[in-house]
């Protein structure tokens, strides 16, 4: 979490180890990831949300290929609970190009990468736009 801000908004960024645990135990994030922390601002319910997934690719799956699929399969997840992918687009948010989607259900999805094999993905909910607010303080 130290590649992020302390905050998103005004809400402060907080680990979430039970994600953690689950997402190290899929396989397929055990093969693409050699670390990995979840975090989020806010909870789920409130008016504005942002959960968050930072991830080191292994060695060999810093290409691309893998990128292009981590922010696909990332993106259909995030989106399956509030009625699936209804667009996606590539957008520069602060000094980052991001691959972003929007889900039918109002929520936004944000894929960055940092360099170094590192890529930070999330999904907001609101009209505060915490995502793209903590995507712009990244720097």
């Amino acid at each position: 979490l130290g590649k992020l801000p302390a905050h998103a908004g005004a809400l402060p960024i907080t680990e979430d180890a039970g994600t953690e645990s689950i997402m190290l135990d899929d396989a397929s994030v055990a093969n693409t990831l050699d670390r990995y922390v979840a975090a989020s601002a806010g909870d789920i319910g409130n008016p504005d949300w942002l959960e968050i997934a930072i991830g080191h690719f292994k060695t060999d799956n810093q290409n691309p290929d893998v990128y292009s699929n981590w922010v696909d399969q990332y993106a259909t997840g995030a989106c399956s609970h509030a009625g699936g992918v209804s667009g996606r687009d590539q957008e520069t948010i602060g000094h980052f190009q991001a691959d972003t989607a929007t889900c039918t259900g109002d929520l936004n999805v944000f894929t960055i990468a940092l360099g170094d094999g590192i890529v930070v993905s999330m999904y907001e909910f609101g009209p505060k736009h915490l995502g793209r607010k903590l995507i712009e303080s990244i720097y």
